[in-house]
């Protein structure tokens, strides 16, 4: 198993992926999510940035996991934090 970031190239699988573990209907194609994603930072940042993918040894995507950069007070301090989210993974 080896584990990296996200990149333009495993955009249609993570797709295939959160569809079958989060039961997500794919009606729109790869196309067409990627200029939703284009137009809409929000969108890239949420969907596209700060997501890992775990592969196993023959290649094959199997987990995702998006970590996610934010502000909270910690000791009376404003300090950089991340939480976990849309993690999904196969059986």
């Amino acid at each position: 198993m080896f584990i990296r970031k996200m990149c333009d190239k495993d955009f249609s699988d993570v797709r295939k992926l959160l569809s079958v573990c989060f039961n997500i209907t794919n009606n729109n194609t790869d196309e067409e999510e990627l200029n939703k994603i284009k137009n809409d930072k929000s969108l890239r940042i949420r969907n596209y940035f700060n997501r890992y993918l775990a592969f196993d040894d023959s290649g094959n995507l199997t987990s995702t996991i998006r970590v996610i950069p934010y502000m909270a007070f910690f000791d009376n301090q404003l300090v950089k934090v991340s939480g976990i989210g849309a993690v999904a993974s196969l059986p």
